[in-house]
């Protein structure tokens, strides 16, 4: 769905605390269930009849009190994470910024929209996008004096300057496409499909000896345990497989052959050092990471407890953003040597695709 893009990019961002999605009230269940199991999802509230509405819905759902709050047209897909650091960022300091474009088309007014009264001159006008970025007091703040008076804003900005508050401008993307009609989506679909759509996929698998006396690293973190995994790296059997993935849907062979378990000059090596290599082969052949499922199989630790920490470890090594990266645990309700805790196994899958140009 449209909105995913926008949830998948707010969750990745590491300001986002918690994300509230304003829906038509007529959504069916597996739609609301979809929105909710994306990370940070706090709540999903019906919307209002005007955008005015919504976005008073949306806050009265706030129950924390951030020291900013975001409010974005789920019919921006193309959303970034680098865009809504810089926007949170610029609102604690300035109050109130939101992203815009400077106008390059000529300007003409025209009431009927059949003749030209006059031209404006196009310097000086901006296209506003979202997300628009502002202190939590002033937002609210704004929203009420608006209900007060009876406005119906196009914006939040504008709602705001009504209110007595500069706003700040932040140099927006053009990639920032509003979707409003057909064409728009054929320019997002576009864009989403910018590279050759040559994809391929790769499985990994790994499995590693618990053992008393070594360090645990799991999902290219360090986790407080009795005991860790045994091997010729730091023996983190998730990021083992991640990389075996990659290295099978680029066709490039298995982590075995590059990093044999005979060559002392990588004992003890990072497996997160290990990933960063294998992103390298894969730039190197111009192809590029899309995506990376990770499932860690052990009775203990609980894995959900240090699976945000895992996403932000492995996108770092791989180059890539958090949002193309899941990380999950499952037990085996006491069975096998995952059970028995004698150690810890993992499976992985990757999706890599060739980009224009590459080999």
């Amino acid at each position: 769905m449209v909105i995913e893009y926008s949830l998948a990019a707010f969750a990745a961002a590491p300001s986002i605390e918690s994300i509230v999605a304003v829906v038509p009230p007529s959504l069916p269940g597996s739609v609301l269930d979809t929105i909710f199991s994306y990370r940070k999802v706090s709540a999903v509230v019906p919307g209002g009849k005007t955008r005015h509405l919504s976005v008073l819905s949306g806050l009265e759902a706030v129950k924390e009190t951030p020291a900013v709050i975001l409010v974005h047209d789920a019919a921006r897909p193309l959303i970034d994470v680098e865009t809504i650091e810089e926007l949170v960022s610029a609102a604690k300091e300035k109050g109130a910024v939101i992203p815009a474009i400077p106008v390059s088309d000529s300007l003409k007014l025209s009431a009927d929209g059949t003749r030209v009264e006059k031209s404006v001159q196009r310097n000086h006008h901006y296209r506003a996008q979202t997300p628009q970025a502002f202190r939590a007091d002033i937002l609210r703040e704004s929203a009420r004096n608006a209900k007060e008076r009876g406005l119906d804003c196009t914006d939040e900005a504008q709602m705001v300057e009504l209110s007595g508050y500069p706003v700040f401008l932040l140099r927006g993307d053009e990639k920032n496409v509003k979707i409003t009609s057909p064409h728009d989506m054929t320019v997002v679909k576009s864009l989403l499909g910018a590279y050759t759509g040559e994809f391929r996929v790769g499985l990994g698998y790994d499995a590693h000896r618990l053992v008393k006396g070594r360090e645990l690293y799991l999902g290219g973190i360090k986790i407080e345990w009795e005991s860790g995994l045994l091997g010729h790296s730091d023996g983190d059997c998730a990021l083992h497989a991640i990389a075996d993935a990659i290295l099978g849907a680029s066709g490039l062979g298995d982590i075995g052959y590059f990093f044999p378990p005979d060559d002392e000059s990588i004992r003890g090596i990072a497996s997160t050092e290990i990933l960063s290599r294998v992103a390298g082969m894969i730039e190197d052949r111009g192809e590029r990471i899309v995506n990376i499922d990770c499932v860690i199989i052990c009775q203990r630790p609980r894995i959900a407890d240090y699976a945000e920490q895992m996403v932000a470890s492995i996108s770092r090594a791989l180059g890539i953003e958090g949002a193309a990266v899941s990380v999950k645990g499952k037990t085996t309700e006491g069975m096998g040597f995952e059970g028995s805790e004698e150690g810890i196994s993992s499976i992985a899958v990757a999706l890599v695709e060739k980009e224009k140009g590459g080999e």
